[in-house]
């Protein structure tokens, strides 16, 4: 089986403004986002936070015209 980079998959969404670290951030929105309380008074969702040299066992391919839209962002 093929390893699929975030960056390479169509469920991720990156987020690169504020980014310090050397590789892209971005949001894996292969599934629905889940209750990830910071304190009692929190009790939003959150999509799992990735960078775009992660990988998972669920990725999948995104169409060529846009990989190479995301690269040149």
């Amino acid at each position: 089986m093929k390893r699929i980079f975030c960056h390479q998959c169509q469920f991720w969404d990156p987020v690169h403004v504020g980014s310090r670290t050397k590789s892209k951030e971005g949001r894996c929105r292969r599934k629905a986002p889940t209750p990830h309380p910071h304190s009692r008074n929190d009790t939003g969702t959150h999509w799992p936070a990735t960078f775009d040299d992660d990988w998972c066992g669920e990725g999948a391919l995104q169409k060529i015209s846009e990989a190479l839209r995301r690269a040149s962002q």
